[in-house]
């Protein structure tokens, strides 16, 4: 681990910068009074100290912390309202041109993955990385994005009354996964076939790799869910992934096949299979199904809660700052950096 050796707030407003070029928040979707704040870590390992960071984002004044660690690499976080936040991910983690009710959904997702993680977060400098790490955000001025935002406020995904991790990927290909089955303590929320990826064509994948990448075996154990692979001899498939490359090795493959040589991995969809299809969200709202049909579709065994914003508040959110992490034999030298 990594440990903090200082760090400091930084607010910068637009005397302090060159004009920010980013575009005006429509006033509309602006609140004054956001409860909640998310510290999004938005850049990481920098060898050199960050000076070009936007001041503003229409009216709003943007706010960061820089962080330098032991390695003397820096880290930037960034203090984001909630709802900032979750249409920043909205906006990126699924088109905006698709339906509202397939977006609302994805709000949801969003949602309820961000409070898990802040709660697992809570004593940390940062909640959430603004990259697939944990969900992809970037600030947006989107009417649409913030209108699902509002239209789903304080709803999340639980099990046994306790907010959960909800996972998601882009497609299935028929058949989801048990969080549990491909991460080990992951919350498992239920299993659905998905007629919608099953039917897609466009989604069948392949790729080979020399037998000898697994030394040279000819017959290997394999753990199955239904038509989908999810363990690989003493791999789990995420790892396999990992190693030979998510875009390679596309999802838990349905066939995998020994021959002259190589092994041959197969299969239909994209990402990890656990949790909420997005392109299968956006074939059941274009036949009118509604969010809360999707959520229910994609996430059978959760509860769908309303919570009150006093629980985000003073629970999930940590308004305070959160501890600093300090390495214990620098305490007595704590160190400011400046422009």
């Amino acid at each position: 681990m990594v440990w903090v050796r200082s760090y400091f707030i930084v607010t910068l407003a637009a005397a302090l910068l060159a004009a920010t070029n980013a575009r005006a928040q429509p006033a509309s979707v602006v609140q004054e009074n956001e409860y909640a704040k998310v510290r999004v870590r938005i850049e990481k390992d920098l060898t050199q100290y960050p000076k070009n960071l936007t001041a503003r984002f229409g009216s709003y004044t943007r706010h960061y912390e820089v962080i330098i660690k032991d390695n003397n690499k820096y880290d930037v976080v960034e203090v984001v309202p909630l709802k900032h936040y979750l249409a920043g991910v909205v906006s990126k983690e699924m088109p905006l041109a698709w339906p509202l009710e397939a977006l609302k959904a994805q709000a949801v997702v969003a949602r309820s993955y961000l409070f898990s993680r802040m709660n697992e977060r809570r004593e940390k400098i940062f909640h959430v990385d603004a990259d697939q790490m944990d969900q992809v955000f970037e600030w947006t001025n989107s009417t649409k994005a913030y209108q699902v935002v509002n239209a789903t406020e304080d709803i999340v995904l639980s099990a046994n009354k306790k907010i959960v991790k909800t996972f998601y990927h882009s497609d299935c290909g028929g058949q989801t996964l048990p969080a549990d089955k491909v991460w080990e303590g992951a919350v498992d929320l239920g299993t659905t076939q998905d007629p919608w990826c099953q039917a897609r064509f466009s989604n069948q994948w392949s790729f080979s790799v020399p037998a000898s990448e697994f030394q040279n075996k000819d017959v290997f154990e394999m753990g199955y869910f239904k038509n989908k692979i999810i363990r690989f001899d003493e791999w789990g498939i995420q790892k396999l992934r990992q190693l030979f490359g998510y875009s390679k090795i596309r999802s838990s493959p349905e066939k995998i096949e020994v021959s002259d040589g190589s092994v041959t991995f197969s299969g239909r969809g994209f990402g990890h299979g656990v949790g909420l299809c997005q392109w299968g969200s956006l074939y059941m709202a274009k036949k009118g199904r509604t969010y809360m049909d999707i959520l229910t579709h994609y996430y059978p065994k959760a509860e769908i809660l309303k919570i009150q914003s006093l629980l985000v508040k003073n629970y999930l959110t940590n308004n305070e700052n959160p501890k600093t992490i300090l390495n214990k034999t620098d305490m007595k030298s704590k160190v400011t950096f400046n422009n």
